[in-house]
């Protein structure tokens, strides 16, 4: 008896499970045709190049001042473009798809010749102090010209061959060196927030030395070992994030003011980014739809660009400087993009390397992705945001999963 109570419900259950309807059936969707497809195969770098200003390509994520020139006719930022805004010449491009031949890219010939340089543009004019020491001046504590020692030298705390410029205070007064900011390329516009660095190298180990924005604003304060690296600074500093360099229009100056036990040291690699107002990212939309590609549809994302690190840099001669970080970025929109940063210091300068975001989305008719990179870290804000260069090469947007 005990058995056929058993078998009963076992049976009953097979019995519906041959008589469900087909309509109950599992949907599982065929995704076969997003297999290998890149959707973006259309919109290398290089296409920027020939493609007409209307159509659909990597432009600069500006919501103000990024793209548009600066109160010198500069730009804040270039892609295979210089300071002026003009694009490279042929010869430029010939000279970046050399860099190409590296390894670490799929092996194609179009896909080598897809080489592309992103760059943020150092506000200060020879920031390497290569030709001359332009725009800074000693002070006393009256404002005269005086009170310091400073000179343009080779200095053998600097990397081989590099120029910098050298201080030195005469007496215990509150004497200065100053640089105007006002001299910079965009003029240091009015109301507009800046983060300033440097390395800076001092005469005694462990010894304080005081930095100033602006005579009435308070000094900032720093201590750190004699060894070059260690000297790496910023202003304003990541400790005191109440600290802002905002540019009043006039007497904008950085200083380095005397302390007693640092009467002497060196400065190097000058740097001066605008941070407010301003968007450093190279941008591109993705429609819903698109010939040679299936639609957009739900799931995962992937964004991958191959990064190598800009040789051009390490030329003493260009005021160009190496990226410290770069982001990638993918979202709806930009302003809600997930953003994935990454330590530069760790890309090659002989091979390429990867890097990738991803993403789920829920897509319906009609919606779009955007896809960001930069050649700085803008989520940091003073503590990562700077100018900087970087080769990126082969842009890719994959679908991964449901």
């Amino acid at each position: 008896m005990k058995n056929r109570f058993l078998v009963l419900p076992i049976l009953l259950l097979f019995v519906i499970l041959m008589l469900k309807p087909a309509s109950c059936a599992i949907n599982v969707p065929d995704l076969s045709e997003f297999h290998g497809i890149n959707f973006i195969e259309n919109h290398r770098f290089s296409s920027n190049l020939i493609l007409g200003p209307n159509l659909n390509k990597w432009v600069f994520a500006c919501t103000n001042d990024t793209e548009a020139p600066n109160a010198s006719g500069h730009y804040y930022m270039g892609f295979n473009s210089n300071m002026d805004g003009t694009s490279y010449t042929p010869a430029d491009l010939d000279d970046l798809l050399a860099f190409g031949i590296a390894p670490g890219l799929p092996q194609t010939t179009l896909e080598r010749g897809d080489i592309a340089r992103l760059e943020i543009f150092n506000l200060v004019e020879d920031g390497k102090f290569h030709s001359g020491i332009a725009g800074w001046e000693a002070r006393t504590s009256t404002g005269a010209i005086g009170g310091a020692n400073i000179s343009h030298v080779l200095a053998p705390v600097f990397p081989s061959a590099a120029r910098g410029l050298r201080y030195e205070f005469t007496s215990a007064s509150p004497y200065r060196v100053n640089f105007n900011l006002n001299t910079v390329r965009d003029t240091f516009l009015l109301g507009q927030e800046y983060i300033i660095r440097l390395n800076f190298y001092r005469q005694v180990p462990n010894s304080l030395t005081h930095f100033q924005f602006r005579e009435e604003l308070p000094r900032w304060d720093t201590t750190s070992a004699q060894d070059w690296n260690a000297g790496y600074t910023r202003f304003p500093d990541e400790n005191a994030p109440s600290s802002r360099a905002v540019a009043r229009g006039f007497d904008d100056f950085f200083s380095i003011i005397y302390s007693h036990l640092n009467i002497e040291g060196y400065i190097d690699n000058f740097r001066v980014v605008r941070s407010s107002n301003i968007n450093y990212y190279l941008k591109l939309t993705i429609p819903y739809s698109a010939p040679g590609r299936p639609n957009l549809t739900s799931g995962r994302y992937r964004f991958t660009v191959y990064f190598k690190k800009d040789p051009t840099a390490d030329d003493l001669t260009i005021d160009r400087f190496h990226s410290s970080r770069v982001s990638l970025g993918i979202g709806r929109t930009q302003s809600t993009a997930t953003i994935r940063s990454f330590d530069a210091s760790q890309l090659s300068a002989t091979a390429w390397t990867p890097l990738h975001v991803e993403q789920f989305f829920q897509i319906r008719s009609g919606d779009s992705l955007v896809l960001l990179i930069s050649p700085t870290d803008v989520t940091g804000g003073v503590n990562t945001l700077d100018i900087g260069s970087v080769l990126i090469a082969f842009p890719e947007l994959r679908y991964m999963s449901r």
